[in-house]
């Protein structure tokens, strides 16, 4: 078989090339991206940015809005939780009334505003 690359062709290719490359961005993300209570910890991550939070150091949670790039969540409306003196993180899970369910069962002093 024998096959020549054309300028058109090595055009398909490229196009094809960053379109694959998109969905498994895409796919990426979606599947690197959650938030898990274990061992009185929550625990986020997406993709690069991971960390844990001790629940009983959360202080307040309320309704907020994508902040910067640099949060763990995929959505622009979530949550804003506050903990420790002055540190925060934004995410967003799947069902927040859920989420904030569990972090009260640990955490009764948990302020919330939604």
């Amino acid at each position: 078989l024998y096959f020549t690359w054309t300028r058109s062709s090595w055009i398909a290719g490229a196009v094809l090339a960053v379109t694959i490359a998109i969905f498994y961005a895409i796919y990426y993300f979606w599947t690197h991206t959650y938030y898990e209570i274990k061992n009185d910890q929550l625990h986020y991550q997406s993709v690069s940015v991971k960390g844990q939070i001790p629940i009983r150091k959360i202080n307040r949670i309320e309704a907020a809005t994508y902040p910067n790039s640099g949060s763990p969540a995929l959505a622009f409306q979530g949550l804003m939780i506050y903990y420790s003196v002055g540190k925060e993180v934004f995410i967003a899970p799947e069902n927040s009334e859920r989420l904030i369910e569990e972090l009260k069962k640990e955490n009764r002093r948990v302020k919330i505003n939604l």
